[in-house]
């Protein structure tokens, strides 16, 4: 995972079970969600979002209504947290080399902490573009 904060510095993590973007206040998240840069979610109106190793499958994501991953498929899970828009997404599964984009839309109202297994970044609203926030999360098994 690559984390750019708000003070531009970034750091770069490495996830055994998940990365995730979760909601720090009581307001909903609304994150954009890219793969290998194509828009696939314009906004997604949640309490976080994960993306899930086959290993960490079985834990937070599988609690999120995730699949389960196999051992060895090359694939990972990307996983909404109680999703409110778009009502019918459930997520993906996406080959182990994509590359996942997720932007934090409106983060001075709703801020997100990011976190990369037990390491997490809350340090409020991170680096601007014109989409607001953004975290890069990219994985590779």
């Amino acid at each position: 995972m690559s984390v750019t904060c708000a003070d531009g510095s970034r750091h770069e993590e490495l996830a055994i079970n998940e990365v995730s973007l979760i909601r720090q206040t009581h307001n909903a998240a609304h994150i954009r969600v890219e793969v290998d840069g194509k828009h696939q979610v314009e906004e997604l109106v949640c309490d976080g979002i994960l993306l899930a190793t086959p290993v960490g499958s079985t834990a937070y994501n599988l609690s999120a209504h995730g699949p389960v991953v196999p051992l060895g498929a090359g694939l990972l899970a990307l996983t909404p947290i109680s999703p409110f828009r778009p009502r019918r997404w459930r997520g993906a599964l996406l080959g182990e080399t994509a590359k996942v984009c997720l932007s934090v839309l409106e983060p001075d109202f709703r801020p997100v902490s990011a976190s990369a297994d037990s390491t997490e970044y809350r340090e409020g609203p991170a680096g601007r573009d014109r989409a607001g926030s953004r975290y890069h999360a990219s994985a590779a098994l």
